[in-house]
Protein backbone atom coordinates (compact mmCIF):
# COMPACT_ATOMS: atom_id res chain seq x y z
CA UNK A 1 0.00 0.00 0.00
CA UNK A 2 2.84 2.37 0.75
CA UNK A 3 4.23 1.87 -2.74
CA UNK A 4 0.83 2.70 -4.20
CA UNK A 5 0.64 5.81 -2.03
CA UNK A 6 4.07 6.87 -3.28
CA UNK A 7 3.05 6.32 -6.90
CA UNK A 8 -0.02 8.56 -6.57
CA UNK A 9 1.97 11.14 -4.63
CA UNK A 10 4.51 11.19 -7.46
CA UNK A 11 1.72 11.53 -10.00
CA UNK A 12 0.28 14.45 -8.02
CA UNK A 13 3.64 16.22 -7.85
CA UNK A 14 4.32 15.58 -11.54
CA UNK A 15 0.83 16.86 -12.43
CA UNK A 16 1.50 20.09 -10.56
CA UNK A 17 4.95 20.45 -12.11
CA UNK A 18 3.69 19.79 -15.65
CA UNK A 19 0.65 22.02 -15.28
CA UNK A 20 -1.91 19.21 -15.61
CA UNK A 21 -4.03 20.27 -12.67
CA UNK A 22 -6.96 17.96 -13.43
CA UNK A 23 -4.77 14.88 -13.30
CA UNK A 24 -3.03 16.21 -10.21
CA UNK A 25 -6.36 16.64 -8.41
CA UNK A 26 -7.52 13.16 -9.44
CA UNK A 27 -4.28 11.58 -8.23
CA UNK A 28 -4.53 13.54 -4.97
CA UNK A 29 -8.06 12.21 -4.54
CA UNK A 30 -6.83 8.66 -5.12
CA UNK A 31 -4.02 9.25 -2.64
CA UNK A 32 -6.53 10.25 0.05
CA UNK A 33 -8.88 7.40 -0.90
CA UNK A 34 -6.10 4.79 -0.59
CA UNK A 35 -4.85 6.27 2.68
CA UNK A 36 -8.35 6.19 4.23
CA UNK A 37 -8.94 2.67 2.91
CA UNK A 38 -5.66 1.47 4.39
CA UNK A 39 -6.65 2.84 7.80
CA UNK A 40 -10.12 1.26 7.60
CA UNK A 41 -8.76 -2.15 6.55
CA UNK A 42 -6.19 -2.07 9.34
CA UNK A 43 -8.95 -1.32 11.88
CA UNK A 44 -11.05 -4.19 10.54
CA UNK A 45 -8.07 -6.55 10.70
CA UNK A 46 -7.41 -5.57 14.32
CA UNK A 47 -11.08 -6.12 15.21
CA UNK A 48 -11.09 -9.52 13.50
CA UNK A 49 -7.90 -10.60 15.26
CA UNK A 50 -9.21 -9.46 18.68
CA UNK A 51 -12.48 -11.42 18.39
CA UNK A 52 -12.16 -14.70 20.30
CA UNK A 53 -14.63 -16.42 17.94
CA UNK A 54 -12.00 -16.24 15.18
CA UNK A 55 -9.27 -18.05 17.14
CA UNK A 56 -8.10 -21.26 15.55
CA UNK A 57 -8.42 -24.27 17.84
CA UNK A 58 -5.26 -26.20 18.53
CA UNK A 59 -5.16 -29.54 16.80
CA UNK A 60 -4.06 -32.81 18.33
CA UNK A 61 -0.44 -33.25 19.25
CA UNK A 62 1.86 -34.78 16.68
CA UNK A 63 2.02 -38.09 18.55
CA UNK A 64 -1.78 -38.31 18.73
CA UNK A 65 -2.15 -37.50 15.03
CA UNK A 66 0.42 -40.14 14.08
CA UNK A 67 -1.24 -42.74 16.30
CA UNK A 68 -4.66 -41.94 14.81
CA UNK A 69 -3.45 -42.33 11.23
CA UNK A 70 -1.32 -45.37 11.90
CA UNK A 71 -1.68 -47.90 9.11
CA UNK A 72 0.04 -50.99 7.76
CA UNK A 73 2.25 -49.11 5.36
CA UNK A 74 3.91 -47.35 8.30
CA UNK A 75 4.87 -50.60 10.06
CA UNK A 76 7.78 -52.84 9.30
CA UNK A 77 6.87 -56.01 7.43
CA UNK A 78 9.88 -57.92 8.62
Amino acid sequence: MRLLLLVFLGMFIYGLWAGMYGGAIISLGMLVFIWLGERRFAAQDRAYAADPRNAKPLGPSTDDALAEHDCECMRSRF
